[in-house]
């Protein structure tokens, strides 16, 4: 028997081993597959929804950036694409489902999002002239409130913000430990404004506009947002000025938009270049600049700037050539956008002519059926190989018997 074992041992393994899952794509992209109908047989409906490599909605697609792959063969022409949209005008609704989805909901809610905000102001006595009796400082923290005191853009689901402040000492922490995590609190970090005490001597704010950049793109990425940075102060830093570039570079890569507020003396944004720093920033992120903003201005940079991300639900209905004939099938969609093409799970249904597809991923199903049938499959395989191996064995035995016997 113990010749035989690695024979029983790799049947078995290979018979109870777990299929591979279905790969989502090529593109950063993922669909997500919430509805399926065949009431109109032949015609079918699939609701679903795309997402980015940032977690944000796809818009904007049309017929010729969608594909029906049935059976891992057919690819059928769409009929009709339709969206539908929660956005700056409209920016919650309920929206009715081609048919009710695998937890029996016939509705989905779509909310827009508010933008993810980094907030860096470079809080230091160095913003004010010696002798001036203009507090630049008080300046800079009311075009920050005028900032966050507009009204939220997605109410439902609203604007996260947090505060990073360039340091001008090791023992100093950029990012206050109470906004180390966004918050929808505003009001929480105006308060922090009025209340914490500013810095001393020169700042380190391009680091802290770095630092912002990385955090307030990540925080945009796990809620599918918008990401903007708001810099506020003169543009001075000879501490970490070498940065610079690699702002620029790093705000691209992520999708973050930089807005500058330049507020300080004259000699610091005019004469030393540090408003045309700023300038430069906004510039190159598709932001905007703003040279000591009043009120309304910086109130509007909040409107104009912080952007909210749509919520879409696509339907899409093609006719399929599958016979009526209630067997399981499976189908993909296929997206093609400027990223790349990408293609959904399978998903396993029964059609049946006037009533909804049983939507389940394909997954699930082969797993289970898989081990419904692989293990009492193996099982029988080894038992078979070992009564087999055991009647070997004694039909030899008895040969040898009997040789012995008739010496």
């Amino acid at each position: 028997m113990r010749r035989y074992f690695p024979i029983v041992w790799a049947l078995t393994l290979l018979l109870s081993t777990q299929p591979r899952s279905t790969v989502q794509g090529q593109a950063n992209i993922a669909i997500n597959i919430l509805a399926v109908d065949t009431r109109q047989f032949p015609e079918i409906g699939i609701d679903f929804q795309v997402q980015d490599a940032a977690g944000r909605k796809v818009q904007g697609l049309t017929e010729r950036n969608i594909r029906v792959l049935e059976d891992s063969t057919g690819s059928h022409a769409v009929v009709s694409l339709d969206s539908q949209t929660a956005d700056t005008s409209n920016p919650s609704r309920k929206v009715k489902l081609v048919a009710p989805n695998p937890n029996l909901e016939a509705e989905v809610d779509l909310f827009a999002s508010g933008a993810a905000i980094g907030i860096v102001f470079d809080k230091t006595t160095m913003l004010n002239a010696p002798g001036s009796d203009r507090d630049y400082l008080a300046e800079g923290r009311r075009a920050i409130e005028q900032f966050l005191l507009q009204p939220s853009l997605a109410p439902n689901n609203p604007e996260i913000v947090s505060l990073f402040q360039p340091i001008s000492s090791p023992d100093q922490q950029v990012q206050p430990r109470e906004f180390e995590q966004f918050t929808v609190d505003r009001n929480a970090l105006i308060n922090d404004l009025r209340t914490s005490p500013p810095r001393t001597g020169k700042t380190n704010l391009y680091a802290a506009v770095q630092e912002a950049v990385v955090d307030t793109a990540a925080a945009a990425r796990s809620g599918g947002r918008e990401a903007l940075v708001l810099v506020v102060g003169d543009g001075g830093d000879e501490i970490s000025a070498d940065t610079f570039n690699s702002i620029i570079n790093q705000a691209n890569a992520s999708k973050v938009r930089l807005v500058t507020f330049g507020i300080g003396t004259d000699t610091a944004l005019i004469k030393q270049k540090g408003g045309f720093q700023l300038s430069q920033l906004a510039a190159a992120t598709n932001g905007a600049y703003f040279q000591r903003p009043d009120d309304a201005t910086a109130g509007a940079a909040f409107r104009n700037y912080a952007t909210i991300t749509p919520d879409t639900l696509y339907t899409v209905r093609y006719k399929t050539a599958l016979l009526d004939d209630g067997k399981q099938h499976t189908f993909v969609v296929q997206v093609t956008t400027p990223e790349g093409q990408t293609t959904s799970q399978q998903v396993a249904f029964f059609a049946k002519h006037g009533e909804p597809i049983t939507l389940r991923p394909l997954g699930p199903v082969l797993l289970r059926d898989y081990f419904a049938l692989s293990i009492p499959a193996a099982l029988l395989v080894s038992l078979m190989i070992v009564l087999l191996t055991g009647g070997v064995r004694w039909r030899h035995s008895r040969s040898i018997s009997r040789v012995q016997t008739m010496r």
